[in-house]
């Protein structure tokens, strides 16, 4: 098991619990009550499932929310618009499952990276170019929903710039 990644100006804590050669990601994710999430998203490349251990959260599969409490699970199928917040009042723990598991962890090690240098807006997410270089270096681990995909690798270039 890893050290915990944490991002303090969103109240997201995660933690690696499989091996970094294991085929299924598998990431304990803690959240304070209000987490907003990121934005809805897709995973080109891979199924994701998240099972709620404590607490409760709330996922946006398609268009539609859904209240998952503890012992719930729900998995969403490689290329499925999705995303997920915290429900007011409760902190929350989630297992969630990515296969395959290696594009995410680079991407994730990289947003919490980003995090602990402190390059987040208030909610903590990435600032623009930050998040442009994110999805430029690690377009299998996820694509913002609504971006086509023919788009995305000259739209994350231009607005990413130079390598940093």
């Amino acid at each position: 098991m890893s050290a915990a990644m944490v991002n303090r100006a969103s109240g997201e804590r995660a933690r690696f619990l499989s091996a970094p050669e294991h085929p299924v990601l598998e990431v304990l994710l803690e959240l304070d009550a209000m987490h907003h999430g990121p934005p809805p998203h897709v995973h080109p490349s891979a199924e994701e499932s998240f099972e709620v251990v404590d607490g409760a959260v709330e996922l946006l599969t398609g268009r539609r929310w859904r209240s998952l409490g503890a012992g719930e699970q729900l998995t969403v199928p490689r290329g499925a618009r999705h995303t997920y917040r915290g429900v007011a009042g409760q902190t929350s723990r989630t297992l969630v499952r990515v296969s395959p598991g290696e594009p995410m962890r680079a991407f994730l090690t990289d947003l919490y990276g980003l995090a602990e240098q402190g390059r987040v807006d208030a909610e903590g997410s990435p600032r623009l170019r930050d998040a442009a270089r994110l999805f430029r270096d690690h377009p299998d681990a996820m694509a913002v929903a609504g971006v086509p995909t023919w788009l995305a690798p000259a739209l994350w270039g231009a607005l990413a710039g130079g390598r940093s």
